[in-house]
């Protein structure tokens, strides 16, 4: 909330162009233009007069010919964008999960795991870049701890004015992570669905009216859910499976001994059914009969 009524507050982001052509797709800011361009917000009709015309700006700057429209517009439907209204967060998480589930990712991402994926990558920096602890200055400065989690240190030492972005692309060593999100062998995309199908599930649930647009759009939600449950489920690795030698019981503990100190009792415990039945069902809680 600070952000939105204290724009003084805003921080400040460097980012730079890639140089390499094989790194356009991750290059914000040839998409940024991009967008400017085909939504119109710059006078320019191409990328050449757009990027003459800031050659020419004192400061270097892209002009933005509707300084209070969104940058980010909201989908009118699938194939058009209502320019004059922002983009809400539900459709941030809709692209995402769309770009994640035609990739393969065996996991429901949230928008928040791309902040979560930023933060492993400068974690994992070969090298440490400069300028982003506040630390040294706050001694320099002679400001207390409590000064520096109030922001008093920031104020002084101002944002940090790294490209991170260039840093995470080409900094973070390539690694692989043994325990972490599965890929599938290919990706999925929902497969269309034709208005007999949505009219079949509507009757078999009974959801209610079959020409009700709200509840075929309900209807429609639940199947292409159903689809993707179903990819998961097949692309997933299996299971764990025992093995078929295992023991239908293990062995009877010996007897247990617990020490009081404060009393230097000494009891002794009867022994305790260690059965493997027992241990699953009591997920490995040990019950002791006096």
């Amino acid at each position: 909330m600070l952000y939105r009524y204290d724009p003084g507050a805003n921080v400040v982001r460097i980012l730079r162009s890639c140089d390499q052509s094989t790194d356009n797709v991750l290059c914000p800011i040839k998409y940024l233009l991009i967008l400017a361009l085909r939504t119109g917000n710059v006078a320019s009709t191409t990328l050449e007069d757009l990027l003459e015309e800031a050659r020419q700006d004192p400061l270097k700057r892209v002009q933005w010919l509707r300084p209070d429209s969104p940058v980010f517009c909201a989908f009118a439907n699938t194939s058009r964008l209502n320019l004059s209204s922002p983009a809400a967060c539900n459709q941030m998480q809709d692209t995402i999960f769309a770009m994640s589930s035609e990739a393969g990712v065996l996991a429901s991402l949230a928008s928040h795991d791309v902040r979560r994926g930023g933060a492993y990558e400068i974690k994992n920096l070969k090298t440490t870049p400069m300028g982003i602890s506040d630390d040294a200055a706050a001694v320099a400065l002679g400001h207390s701890g409590i000064s520096k989690l109030k922001g008093v240190t920031k104020a002084y030492t101002g944002d940090n004015l790294n490209d991170m972005w260039q840093l995470r692309r080409d900094d973070t060593p390539k690694r692989e992570d043994t325990f972490g999100t599965q890929f599938a062998t290919k990706g999925f995309r929902a497969k269309p669905l034709r208005p007999d199908e949505i009219t079949a599930w509507i009757e078999s649930e009974d959801l209610g009216s079959t020409t009700d647009s709200a509840v075929r759009q309900k209807a429609g939600y639940q199947l292409r859910k159903g689809q993707y449950d179903k990819f998961l489920a097949e692309s997933r690795p299996g299971g764990f499976e025992p093995l078929a030698a295992a023991p239908e019981a293990l062995p009877l503990s010996a007897h247990d001994t617990l020490l009081y100190s404060n009393a230097f009792v000494m009891k002794m415990l009867t022994p305790v059914d260690n059965s493997a039945e027992t241990l699953v069902c009591q997920h490995h809680k040990r019950h002791y009969e006096a």
